[in-house]
C-alpha cells in the first residue's frame, strides 16, 4: 500500500491523475503523451476525480497480495521468564594452623659499664642493734601528733564553749534592749495619750471661753438695743395709735 501508485495519498485539492485497477493497456504510466508533451484526449476517462476516492473494501478488494496474519507469542515479552540454572554443590577444608613457636624473652642491648661494690659484714644492717632507734623516732613521732591532736581538740572544745557563751549573753542583750524598747514605746504611747487629752481638755476650755466672751458681747450690745429700737421705729411713725392715724386721714387730712 505504501508504494501503491493506484492509492491516493495526501490532500485532494491537487488535481492527480490515478489509473484505474481494471485498464491493462500497453501504457505502464497510466498516461500518454503525443509529441507536443501534452496527454491525449483518450486518457480522459482513465482519470478519476480525486472528489470521488475509492473506499477501503474496494482498495482491498482491488490488491492481489493479502499478507497472512499471525499471532505473535507476548507472553515471551511481556512476562518475565524464568531460565533454570544450573548448579551444584561443592566442599572444602583448608588444614588446621601449625602453632607458631613463643617468641624469644626480649634481653635489651647492654650499655654503660659493670660496676660493683663490696660491703664490710660490720657494716650491714643489725636487726636488734639498729631497731631501737629507728622505733623511738616511730613512736616519739606518734605520741607527738596525738597529743598535738588531743590538745586541738580541747581547744576546739573551748573554743565552741566560749562562742556559745558569747551567743549566749547576745541572746540576753538583745531580749533586754527588746524589753527597754517596749517600756519606752509603752511611756511614748502613754505620753502621747495624755497629751492628747490635755490638746482635747484645753480646745474645749477655750471653745467654753469664746462661747463666753460671744455671750457677753451680745448681752452687752443688746442691753439697750430693744428701747434704742422701739424708739427710733416711733419716730418714723411706723408703731401709728389707730385713733391718731384715722383723725389724721380723715377727720384732718390736711
Amino acid at each position: 500500500m505504501m508504494f501503491d501508485r493506484r492509492i491516493a495519498r495526501g490532500p485532494t485539492n491537487a488535481n492527480k491523475p490515478i489509473v484505474k485497477s481494471g485498464t491493462e493497456s500497453g501504457n505502464k504510466k497510466g498516461k500518454s503523451i503525443t509529441h507536443g508533451g501534452k496527454p491525449s484526449q483518450n486518457n480522459n476517462n482513465d482519470l478519476v476525480n480525486p472528489r470521488k476516492l475509492p473506499s477501503v473494501a474496494e482498495i482491498h478488494s482491488s490488491l492481489k497480495y493479502r499478507r497472512k496474519r499471525e499471532e505473535l507469542p507476548l507472553h515471551r515479552y511481556l512476562v518475565e521468564q524464568k531460565v533454570e540454572i544450573a548448579f551444584t554443590n561443592e566442599s572444602c577444608q583448608t588444614d588446621e594452623f601449625i602453632e607458631e613457636p613463643r617468641p624469644a624473652p626480649y634481653i635489651p642491648m647492654k650499655t654503660g659499664v659493670d660496676a660493683g661494690t663490696q660491703v664490710d659484714t660490720s657494716m650491714v644492717f643489725n636487726y636488734d642493734r639498729d631497731v631501737d632507734p629507728i622505733l623511738e623516732v616511730l613512736c616519739g613521732k606518734t605520741l607527738e601528733q596525738s597529743l598535738m591532736e588531743v590538745r586541738q581538740e580541747e581547744q576546739f572544745r573551748a573554743l565552741d564553749k566560749k562562742k556559745k557563751g558569747f551567743l549566749h549573753n547576745l541572746d540576753i542583750e538583745a531580749k533586754c534592749i527588746q524589753n527597754l524598747e517596749n517600756k519606752e514605746k509603752k511611756l511614748y504611747d502613754a505620753s502621747q495619750e495624755v497629751l492628747k487629752k490635755h490638746r482635747l481638755k484645753s480646745r474645749e476650755e477655750k471653745k467654753v471661753i469664746e462661747k463666753n466672751m460671744a455671750t457677753k458681747c451680745a448681752l452687752d450690745l443688746l442691753n439697750g438695743l430693744e428701747d434704742a429700737v422701739f424708739d427710733k421705729l416711733s419716730d418714723t411713725k411706723e408703731f401709728v395709735h389707730p385713733v391718731e392715724r384715722q383723725i389724721e386721714t380723715e377727720f384732718l387730712p390736711w
